[in-house]
């Protein structure tokens, strides 16, 4: 809901508000940054700012309610799941990190800052790409949505019900665009990865993520590919 309502208020051109929105998903920093990032980067400034600022009046308002030693246990729980030490239930982190993991790579060839690190730049490059895809401004409600997923394949952890979350881009395709023909994605193979993220709580077997990639890959190819109106053999 929070995603859909921060794309919706974006969809508006409202960007304070859906900022606003979206840090409420300050509890999740595995993925608030990835949409952060991407959205500065794709030039969306008024978000980025209202969001950075929202997430730190959340954090606060948290310290004064909790305390500081409610946090720092918080972050440091935070800090096993980005590490993948789900010891009860490996099952539970459905990223490539775990995929790889599962496979028998060594953990010295997948450390975790490597992950972090790609957490955080594949976001922002993406987003400048997205900024210059063509010469209309692109639909920032797809950036968001994009984001999200984007943030999802490359973050070091991801629970299984986290597949959710690139959902609401099915509702995107009724979005009016500014290309000349609105692409198309296959939109079955965010569910199948979903169906196998949550079949991996208990096979303990991260099969999803390589469906959400290769949905991710064929969506982003369609966005690039599409036509702006000013360049459509028939325009409207």
């Amino acid at each position: 809901m929070i995603l859909c309502a921060s794309g919706l208020a974006l969809h508006l051109d409202r960007p304070g508000l859906a900022g606003f929105i979206y840090a409420l998903l300050f509890y999740k920093p595995q993925l608030l940054p990835a949409a952060a990032l991407f959205l500065l980067a794709a030039g969306q400034f008024r978000f980025f700012f209202m969001l950075a600022a929202s997430a730190t009046a959340w954090l606060a308002v948290g310290l004064l309610l909790c305390g500081a030693q409610a946090h720092l246990a918080w972050l440091q729980s935070l800090q096993n799941m980005m590490a993948g030490l789900q010891y009860l239930q490996p099952g539970l982190n459905q990223s490539w990190k775990a995929l790889l993991e599962s496979a028998g790579l060594p953990a010295a060839m997948l450390p975790s800052p490597l992950f972090s690190s790609l957490s955080l730049m594949v976001p922002f490059l993406a987003g400048l790409r997205w900024r210059h895809r063509h010469s209309s401004p692109p639909c920032p409600a797809r950036g968001l949505f994009l984001a999200m997923a984007i943030g999802l394949v490359v973050s070091p952890y991801v629970a299984h019900y986290d597949f959710l979350l690139v959902l609401p881009w099915i509702f995107t395709q009724r979005i009016p665009n500014d290309c000349h023909s609105a692409p198309t994605s296959p939109f079955l193979l965010p569910w199948a990865g979903a169906a196998l993220a949550f079949a991996g709580v208990y096979s303990g077997l991260p099969l999803g993520m390589p469906l959400l990639t290769l949905w991710l890959a064929l969506t982003w190819r369609a966005e690039f590919r599409c036509l702006p109106l000013s360049q459509a053999p028939f325009p409207p």
